[in-house]
């Protein structure tokens, strides 16, 4: 009768538990390596959910700033509950653990599709602006030290 692979990945007569071709898991280098990047991995995800929420946490008071500023307009209000949002969302991002984040932005994206990608274009306008007016305003202020100098 022929043997089956689990019948193979039985512990040898010799006592040891372990197949002579595989390497102690716990001493393995492949392991460690392993046990490294990830754990490298999970400190950039942090960084990033952290650099998320703060800038997340800029984008609420630059709302807030506009909607004080539309005083009188009939979008203001519109803009101040959405600067609401943005400080709420900004808080549960900094609070919350990375792969909760990620499972609500799943779910929020599977209940509702459209919102989501609408909501993600007009994140990803917005912040390509954003990083254009820093680009441009960066440049600038170079080009005036330049000339003081």
């Amino acid at each position: 009768m022929a043997t089956t692979s689990k019948e193979q990945k039985r512990p040898t007569d010799s006592g040891s538990s372990e197949e002579p071709d595989q390497p102690d898991s716990e001493s393995s280098p492949l392991v460690q390596a392993a046990d490294i990047a990830t754990t490298a991995v999970k400190q950039r995800i942090g960084q990033r959910i952290d650099k998320s929420a703060g800038d997340l946490g800029l984008l609420a008071q630059t709302l807030s700033l506009a909607s004080q500023q539309l005083k009188g307009n009939i979008a203001a209000p519109y803009v101040g509950r959405l600067a609401t949002e943005v400080e709420r969302l900004s808080k549960f991002v900094e609070s919350a653990d990375p792969k909760a984040v990620l499972d609500s932005a799943e779910s929020f994206g599977k209940q509702k599709p459209l919102l989501f990608l609408g909501g993600a274009l007009a994140l990803g306008i917005a912040g390509g602006r954003f990083i254009r007016s820093s680009a441009a305003s960066a440049r600038e202020t170079e080009a005036d030290e330049r000339e003081i100098d």
